[in-house]
């Protein structure tokens, strides 16, 4: 008995006197959580209140880093690829008569499950802002991934994107009266020579591309910086312009959009470095569906710091426009159809890296991570699902 009552009293000693050393337990922090200080512009604040997915939209580079941090132990395993870099419902796009993924902000290389992990939360919050079941819409949108990774015959525009034709512009008159709005802030007289040196870089770049545009093509009739624009590129710094074109026709100028490159280098799990430039072009050929002639990233000169960011131009359209979730569902079917659709752009996008026969084997990689690794991929979507619910809920 004494020897039990000592043995018990020393077993209470050696516990409060683990108990007295133990670092004390870190309070639980959403990963997802904005800083204090991304929240401090009211106007930003405000877009990111609208929903749950708004506010999704703006959270990117923290949601990544957690998906790499979430895959960490099995990262040897998963295929790297071409990502988009911020796959969800809303960067599905008609442009010109053509479908497809837009946006290339955020455009990487890294493993497969940044994108679909990130475009299967977009479908969760679409389906709970609803009342739909996102299990289902998830699940739907994994099979649909895996049936395009098989082969499976391409699913038809779906109703959604069609209905988008009704969103597009009504007249060139009112896209450039719109475009017009966006360059409000004149670019700082401190910035002027160092922009007109780069414009006159892109312009040689973009006539060694196609001879057939002179130089009058790309005289600037109007430029500027917008004001309160954007969501998850909010911070991005960006120049509007407005060109001549092929005539001196108000009717045929050609907006571009000139921003500055993101460094994506604090993401571990990806090459999102400021050096690799063709990163943006690499994404928009494999993923678009239609190519741009005005996409470019301006050429550096030597004298240029090591550290400057890159920036690139792609041009806007007439005939553009974008899913949203308040409008383009209206039922179930077309979530499912957009969650589909979504799928076989990510599928394509992530296969196109290599050319035939080598894009078999990459096919094959991607469907023995899916079949290996699906429900990690499930647990993630739920988590930053709830994660990102919370997160909003904070605001």
């Amino acid at each position: 008995m004494i020897r039990g009552a000592l043995a018990i009293a020393a077993l209470v000693a050696g516990c409060a006197h683990s108990n007295a050393t133990e670092a004390p337990v870190a309070p639980y922090t959403n990963p997802l959580q904005l800083d204090a200080a991304a929240l401090l512009r009211p106007d930003l604040r405000t877009r990111l209140k609208a929903s749950p997915h708004r506010y999704f939209r703006a959270i990117n580079r923290a949601f990544a880093r957690e998906v790499c941090r979430r895959f960490d132990p099995i990262m040897a395993t998963l295929p790297n690829v071409s990502l988009h870099g911020d796959a969800h419902l809303e960067k599905l796009a008609k442009r010109d008569g053509v479908a497809g993924l837009s946006d290339f902000d955020d455009s990487v290389t890294g493993p497969a499950v940044i994108d679909l992990v990130r475009f299967g939360v977009s479908v969760s919050l679409a389906a709970h802002a609803h009342g739909w079941s996102p299990e289902a819409a998830v699940e739907r949108f994994l099979d649909a991934y895996h049936a395009a990774l098989k082969g499976a015959a391409t699913s038809a525009t779906p109703r959604a994107i069609e209905r988008l034709e009704a969103d597009l512009a009504a007249s060139e008159v009112d896209f450039f009266a719109a475009a017009d709005t966006l360059m409000r802030i004149p670019v700082p007289a401190e910035k002027r020579e160092e922009s007109e040196a780069s414009w006159a870089r892109y312009v040689e770049l973009v006539r060694e591309i196609d001879p057939a545009r002179d130089a009058a093509f790309f005289r600037v009739k109007k430029q500027g910086q917008p004001v309160d624009y954007g969501v998850g590129s909010a911070t991005t710094k960006r120049v509007f312009l407005r060109i001549e074109g092929p005539t001196e026709d108000d009717r045929d100028d050609v907006v571009l959009e000139a921003k500055e490159m993101r460094d994506l280098s604090d993401v571990p799990c990806v090459e999102g470095r400021h050096g690799n430039s063709v990163r943006i072009m690499a994404s928009a050929a494999r993923f678009s569906g239609r190519a741009d002639p005005f996409l470019a990233v301006v050429p550096r000169t030597p004298g240029e710091d090591v550290d400057d960011p890159p920036w690139w131009v792609q041009s806007w359209s007439v005939r553009y426009a974008e899913v949203t979730l308040e409008g383009s569902l209206r039922a179930e079917g077309d979530l499912d159809e957009l969650a589909a659709f979504g799928a076989e752009q990510l599928a394509r996008g992530h296969t196109d890296s290599l050319p035939a026969p080598y894009d078999v084997q990459v096919r094959r990689l991607l469907r023995d991570m899916m079949e290996e690794h699906r429900a990690r991929m499930v647990a993630a979507i739920e988590a930053l699902t709830a994660s990102t619910l919370e997160a909003y809920a904070q605001l």
